[in-house]
């Protein structure tokens, strides 16, 4: 029940626990702040927060001071203004704050704070002359003089990053932060955020700009699924630093290193600027229009001497949603082909294929912040920390500060395997046969969610009998897991309700991979953790895109929204859109099979956006030779790209694109948030936006394809894809929204299966006898 206090004479509730800043928060009553950190508790070390409680001798900090019934308190009477400002000049005194020549003037609290309370001159100390302390980053300066050794940064990694690379040594003004686990420091920045003054800059654009100079764009981070909001921060068309807010995005302004610091690429002087084309062997440079046309000429040649099945399109998943719409709708009408795939095939599409296959939808189930409410979160064959930096943060402030039980099934040492309260350890290929051991388990002593399986599931019965034989001495036999671990751990998944599992599409080493998802949806499904808060299924994109690439239709076998291409009312819903008299009824080659294809010397021509297959640190390959040798057999190669990739130099014609920040657009996170991409500088040179480039080269081959904005291009797909129905540029210009959205006035859907299984029952995956 809440109780209620006086506030500034005003009656007002809260409830118990709040402390006094939290009450004054929740009734839009601002308190200033240095020191305190919300996501991590308070630390009560600058004293700036205090507060008059009535009939007292004594301020009080309101960041640590529990909220009672019956108080009396005052945030601005004169006694606490007089505090603040002695405060103030305590703080001052102790560095030499030279605000002119500071980077953070103009956007520091603390020059904000002295402003506000009108302190005119306070003596500081001389400015320093020995060089700056090293940090733990080389990519973050640290300048004592300007530091009032409030704690945030050391809280930030230590408390809510769970690093400790930093830490305060000494005392009054001999305290400095200083670098006491440098080895350990991931460089994301997440102190930089935290620091209140100038005493943490970013080196990379020290100098290039002053604050209130730079014109910032709201955007999406692009380098992996969790959809991080940031700003651009852009001066004279180069961008000069990347910042983020507490209160905006999933990541709440949490970035990681290359989300923060990885955009000095944008300027590199080995961008590509012109299309090039191959003559008598050599790359030169070519016109635009000269280059379309030679694309068109040998694309069409292509499809009339050996059919349009003779050419294919990969695209990488860093594509925007409305590149990979205009690119399968290009292959697919301009070329007449189903050929059409991308980057995801060998990693998250076949964690989706698992999700579609059982489920129907192939999405997270749930937000990344329902993780809060998990009592039980299991980590499949994912390096959260690693691959998703920004949702591990969630993932251990559920464990840390929510008390949530965190179980890793990995072969390898990952630092959440040496965080877990159970790490089961199979040997390399035998993952899938220790989740099926887990979940016999479970069915045998009788431990799921029996109202869940009756209700919502069907299959199983064949599930047992596929499942027959698989006892915890045999698991523990083919996995090396101890028969006790895998028995606690079966326990504690199954009982400690709700639970999550998480689960990485790159899944290195492991062939299997759609087999492996297909058992985590069986063990989720057994245990009912589905479609309620704190549970579901968190399938990791590991690229920017790579759920937005495999929503919009960039596969073989479906169209935009997963609709199967073989239905007759689908192709000619699709026909009417795009205003064509025949699409191609038969799947497409996937991406392995188009270089098997160019191999055996039966497909010609293929067209890459983005997309570079020998990068083999990024597309492993079982046999990196066959892919270029395959690539070599080619008689027609185009690339589209930023840079002159590996790829590329093997190309007939490259086209010079243009990267995130030179473009307007969407991208989907793993959340299957829609969230919008900004443009923030121009391309550099003559390189253009590649929606322009792919309509440009459909006009080229004859066919219509044009949008006036990217903002038409998501109308169109709108139109055609149910799961889009609702999602306009102006419903996401604050805030993303997450599909399914079926019209204007849905809110989105961030929680899959909340209200059941309505059609048909969620399916036991029975593949295969896996005794």
């Amino acid at each position: 029940m809440d109780s209620t206090l006086l506030l500034n004479g005003r009656e007002v509730d809260f409830r118990p626990g709040q402390t006094i800043l939290e009450v004054a928060e929740a009734h839009a009553v601002r308190i200033p702040t240095l020191c305190h950190l919300a996501r991590t508790g308070p630390t009560a070390t600058c004293r700036i927060c205090v507060v008059e409680l009535l009939d007292s001798d004594i301020l009080v900090p309101a960041c640590a001071t529990p909220a009672n019934a019956g108080m009396d308190v005052r945030t601005d009477s004169k006694r606490v203004k007089t505090a603040r400002q002695e405060i103030l000049r305590l703080l001052i005194a102790r560095g030499h704050h030279d605000c002119p020549v500071c980077d953070q003037g103009g956007e520091c609290t603390l020059q904000d704070l002295v402003h506000e309370y009108g302190l005119e001159h306070v003596p500081m100390t001389e400015p320093p002359r020995d060089s700056p302390p090293e940090y733990a980053t080389s990519l973050i300066r640290y300048w004592p003089e300007r530091c009032v050794l409030c704690y945030r940064c050391v809280s930030a990694c230590r408390d809510y990053k769970h690093i400790g690379a930093i830490d305060i040594q000494g005392a009054g003004n001999q305290g400095r932060v200083v670098a006491v686990n440098p080895d350990i420091c991931e460089a994301c920045g997440e102190c930089l955020l935290a620091c209140p003054t100038g005493a943490l800059t970013e080196n990379l654009s020290r100098f290039k700009y002053r604050t209130w100079l730079a014109d910032r764009v709201s955007s999406t981070c692009p380098f992996c699924g969790c959809g991080c909001q940031m700003e651009i921060n852009v001066h004279k068309n180069r961008v000069v630093g990347i910042t983020s807010h507490e209160d905006v995005g999933s990541n709440q302004g949490s970035l990681c290193v290359q989300g923060r610091f990885g955009y000095e690429f944008i300027a590199d002087a080995d961008r590509l600027t012109r299309p090039l084309i191959r003559k008598n062997g050599v790359l030169q440079e070519a016109g635009w229009e000269e280059a379309l046309h030679y694309i068109a000429d040998h694309l069409q040649t292509i499809r009339n001497d050996f059919g349009a099945d003779s050419i294919a399109g990969l695209t990488s998943t860093s594509c925007t949603n409305e590149e990979a719409y205009l690119f399968q709708r290009f292959m697919r009408t301009a070329i007449g082909t189903n050929n059409v795939d991308s980057s995801a095939r060998d990693g998250h599409w076949k964690t989706l294929a698992g999700l579609k296959n059982s489920l129907g939808l192939p999405g997270m189930t749930a937000s990344i912040h329902d993780l809060y409410k998990a009592r039980t979160i299991l980590v499949a064959a994912s390096d959260t920390t690693r691959e998703h930096p920004v949702y591990a943060n969630t993932l251990l402030e559920a464990v840390h500060q929510q008390e949530a039980r965190l179980l890793v099934l990995d072969a390898e040492s990952t630092s959440l395997a040496q965080r877990a309260e159970i790490w089961l350890q199979p040997q390399p290929g035998t993952e899938t046969d220790l989740v099926n051991g887990l979940l016999a388990c479970i069915l045998e002593e009788n431990l799921g969610d029996q109202a869940f399986i009756s209700t919502q599931t069907s299959g199983l019965e064949a599930l047992k009998t596929s499942l027959a034989g698989l006892t915890p001495d045999v698991v523990s036999s083919r996995t090396g897991v101890p028969e006790e671990k895998l028995r606690k751990a079966a326990a504690l998944y199954a009982q400690a309700r709700p639970g999550a599992t998480l689960f990485g599409s790159e899944m290195k080493g492991i062939s299997q991979k759609t087999a492996l998802v297909q058992s985590l949806i069986n063990l989720t499904l057994a245990c009912g953790h589905l479609g309620r808060e704190g549970g579901g299924l968190y399938p990791l994109a590991a690229g920017g895109n790579a759920q937005g690439v495999c929503d919009h239709g960039v596969l073989p076998d479906f169209f935009p929204g997963y609709q199967d291409l073989s239905r007759n009312e689908i192709r000619q819903k699709f026909m009417n859109t795009w205003n064509v008299n025949r699409l191609p009824e038969t799947p497409g080659l996937t991406r392995t099979a188009m270089f098997e294809q160019a191999q055996a010397g039966k497909l010609r021509g293929l067209y890459l956006l983005g997309d570079n297959p020998l990068d083999f640190d990024l597309h492993p390959a079982p046999d990196p030779g066959a892919v270029e040798q395959a690539l070599r057999k080619l008689s027609f190669l185009v690339v589209q790209d930023i840079f002159l990739t590996e790829t590329a130099l093997m190309a007939d014609v490259i086209l010079p694109g243009a990267c995130f920040a030179e473009k307007n657009g969407t991208l989907t996170s793993s959340e299957r948030l829609v969230q919008r991409v900004r443009k923030a500088l121009n391309p550099p040179g003559e390189a253009r936006d590649d929606q322009r480039i792919l309509m440009d080269l459909a006009r080229s081959m004859g066919a219509s394809m044009d949008f006036a904005s990217p903002g038409a291009i998501l109308e169109e797909i709108a139109g055609i894809n149910p799961l889009m129905a609702g999602i306009s540029y102006p419903r996401i210009d604050r805030r993303g929204i997450a599909w399914p959205c079926p019209n204007a006035r849905h809110p989105g859907t961030s929680r899959l299966y909340a209200e059941g299984f309505q059609n048909t029952p969620a399916a036991f995956f029975t593949g295969a006898n896996t005794a």
